[in-house]
C-alpha cells in the first residue's frame, strides 16, 4: 500500500512572498500540501530577480533562490488592481484549506482578501498572516524587512562585540523561526477545527 504524505489532499493559496512565507509554506508543500503560490506580473517577487543563476543567465524563472523557496508549488498569475482577479483569487481561497500571506498589515483588506470576506465563503478557512510587526499594536502599520527584524529581535546584541557594530550577515535569522512558528500554528489550528469544527 502507498504511504500518504502527511498533508496530501489539502490546498494552500499562497499569497507570500520573497523569504519569510515561502519558506513556510514550502514546509507544506514537502509534506504533501497542494500549494498554489498567487503571483502578479506588475510586482515580481524579488527573489526571482536575485542570484545565483545557472550558467550567470539572468532570467525571471532562473534564480536558483527562488527556485529553491518554492520548489513543488504551482503557480498563478494574477492582477489583483482588476476586479475579476480578485474574482477568482476568491475562488482559489474557497476552494483552499489554508490561505497563507506575509504583507504588512492590512494589505490582503485592502485587496479584498481579507480573512472576514475570504471565511464569508468559506467558514472553516484557516489563514495564516505572518507581517512582521503583527496584525495590531504599536508597530502593525510598518512594513517589514530581514535587514530590520534582526536588530529588533536583539540579535544583533548578541552576535557579536559590544565594541564593534554588528556586520549583518546573509541570512536573517528571525525570519526562520517565524515561518516554522506560522506552520506550527496552522496545525495546531487544523486539529483545533478537525475537533470543533471552526474557521481559524
Amino acid at each position: 500500500m502507498a504511504r500518504r504524505a502527511p498533508l496530501e489532499g489539502i490546498r494552500v493559496a499562497d499569497f507570500t512572498w520573497v523569504w519569510a512565507g515561502p519558506f513556510c509554506t514550502l514546509q507544506l508543500a514537502h509534506l504533501g500540501a497542494e500549494v498554489i503560490r498567487v503571483e502578479t506580473a506588475t510586482r515580481l517577487c524579488v527573489t526571482r530577480l536575485l542570484p545565483p543563476y545557472p550558467d550567470m543567465q539572468a532570467g525571471t524563472n532562473r534564480s536558483g533562490y527562488f527556485n529553491q523557496y518554492n520548489q513543488g508549488k504551482k503557480s498563478i498569475t494574477l492582477d489583483l488592481k482588476r476586479p475579476e482577479a480578485v474574482e477568482v483569487a476568491r475562488r482559489l481561497c474557497a476552494a483552499s484549506a489554508v490561505v497563507a500571506e506575509n504583507f504588512a498589515a492590512g494589505v490582503m483588506d485592502r485587496a479584498g482578501l481579507g480573512y472576514e470576506t475570504l471565511r464569508q465563503r468559506k467558514p472553516d478557512l484557516i489563514m495564516v498572516a505572518l507581517s512582521g510587526y503583527g496584525a495590531t499594536g504599536p508597530d502593525s502599520d510598518k512594513v517589514s524587512y530581514g535587514p530590520a527584524q534582526v536588530p529588533l529581535s536583539g540579535m544583533s546584541s548578541v552576535s557579536a562585540p559590544a565594541s564593534r557594530p554588528h556586520r549583518r550577515g546573509a541570512v536573517h535569522r528571525p525570519l526562520p523561526v517565524g515561518d516554522v512558528d506560522g506552520r506550527a500554528a496552522r496545525r495546531s489550528r487544523r486539529v483545533h477545527h478537525e475537533r470543533h469544527a471552526a474557521g481559524a
